[in-house]
């Protein structure tokens, strides 16, 4: 009796919550690997039923006919099946244990996430891998994987504590270069999705020219000179929309270089004595020149599954590791803002209203924070940018009159449609 409840108080203690939250995120990370070596591997439809693996119940099926791909497959579905009951988890852990009601809901939208990213595996597989849900499919991976990171980091002893912030003129431009970047890689991780279930990851064979050139010239000449090249390697021939996505992706990788790079300017000029800043920023690039090296490897060797599934993890991990230093400085760089309601709960609650009370200029520093424009604004770009997006890919790949005119009508509306939502955004919400 005396063991049981000592063992009750060890598992209900507050330590054990923040441990079982980032054992979560790191599950995530090895789930995505995971889904990595079935894409890379081509084993989507190795396993040709769903939820059921070959007519078993999933955990039911034989260890002797996990071979080739189904070994993959199946791996898999059996990760993303306990990363989904540690999900369920953690979401009735917080909502029985923590005080702030918003990071419970945060727990439950992460419980919707991984339960809709199971069903789009699902569907990604009963419909035969199309590109939309496949895309689909890899980017909320990436953005549960995001949830997980900052679940376990509202539940630190570093945000929930008493910690040091650090008091600077250029704080809240690290905050900017840091959110920025994560922006970007996110981004970059979705055109990584697009490249990848559009089967053009070979599409430009040379790195880091473009087919011999810096600059290439999308034309008849470069399209017969790659297939060229590609038939002599015994690869199918590619059209010219898959060399312009894996041009964008080249492009947006440069992107995410010079957003690295400014950050970690920002970094050693003006918070080199700051180790929790440092290490963070310094990880970050040599994470980014890793995956320069890999995505070199992934040219020159045609694609090898290992090298191509480390590419993809590891541009979660920056996605994860850029995600950490922006809420990190939304913490410990002196914000007024909302970052003491965030890690304090009630209490920060009350320290909110006292610093509403004693600043006449909290609208400003919001503004300041997030940019020119606010969350309405960025929950529009988002929509609007996903929408263009499909329908942009759907014209790639069902190249007719109707679907060029509404990729014209989608382009012409979308800039316009930018504007009002900013106009709303400043004037009637602001």
């Amino acid at each position: 009796m005396r063991v049981s409840k000592h063992l009750s108080i060890q598992i209900t203690s507050p330590t054990w919550l923040p441990r079982f939250a980032k054992f979560t995120a790191f599950a995530t990370l090895i789930l995505i690997f995971a889904g990595g070596m079935v894409t890379s591997t081509g084993s989507g439809l190795a396993v040709p039923d769903w939820p059921n693996t070959y007519g078993y119940f999933m955990w039911a099926f034989p260890f002797s006919q996990m071979v080739g791909g189904i070994f993959y497959e199946h791996l898999h579905r059996l990760v993303a099946s306990v990363v989904g009951v540690m999900t369920l988890i953690l979401a009735v852990w917080l909502w029985q244990t923590e005080s702030r009601s918003w990071l419970k809901k945060l727990g439950f939208s992460a419980l919707l996430a991984v339960a809709a990213q199971g069903l789009l595996g699902g569907l990604t597989v009963l419909f035969l891998l199309p590109t939309p849900i496949s895309m689909l499919h890899a980017i909320l991976a990436q953005t549960f994987f995001c949830l997980t990171i900052g679940i376990a980091y509202f539940l630190s002893r570093e945000c929930k504590g008493n910690t040091v912030t650090i008091k600077s003129d250029k704080n809240i431009s690290l905050f900017r270069w840091a959110l920025g970047v994560t922006v970007l890689i996110y981004i970059q991780l979705i055109l990584g999705a697009w490249i990848r279930h559009t089967n053009s990851g070979l599409a430009i064979l040379d790195f880091p020219l473009s087919d011999g050139r810096v600059f290439p010239i999308f034309n008849d000449d470069m399209l017969f000179s790659i297939n060229s090249q590609r038939f002599s390697l015994g690869l199918e021939p590619v059209v010219m929309p898959q060399i312009a996505i894996h041009f964008f992706h080249r492009i947006g990788a440069l992107l995410v270089t010079f957003g690295i790079t400014g950050l970690l300017v920002q970094t050693i000029r003006y918070f080199r004595n700051h180790r929790e800043i440092m290490r963070v920023g310094i990880g970050l690039t040599v994470l980014l020149i890793l995956q320069v090296i890999l995505a070199a490897f992934v040219i020159w060797t045609g694609k090898v599954p290992l090298i191509t599934t480390f590419h993809v993890w590891t541009g979660a991990l920056m996605l994860g590791t850029s995600l950490f230093l922006t809420l990190r400085c939304y913490k410990l760089l002196t914000l007024p803002s909302m970052s003491s309601v965030l890690c304090f709960g009630s209490e920060g609650l009350k320290l909110k209203k006292t610093l509403l009370k004693l600043t006449s200029h909290v609208k400003l520093t919001k503004l300041n924070i997030i940019g020119l424009a606010r969350q309405f604004y960025l929950a529009g770009f988002a929509i609007l940018g996903v929408v263009f997006l499909a329908v942009g890919t759907h014209t790639t790949f069902h190249q007719n009159n109707l679907n060029a005119e509404q990729l014209f009508h989608a382009s012409v509306i979308y800039l316009p449609a930018l504007l009002v939502i900013l106009m709303i955004d400043r004037t009637i919400l602001g």
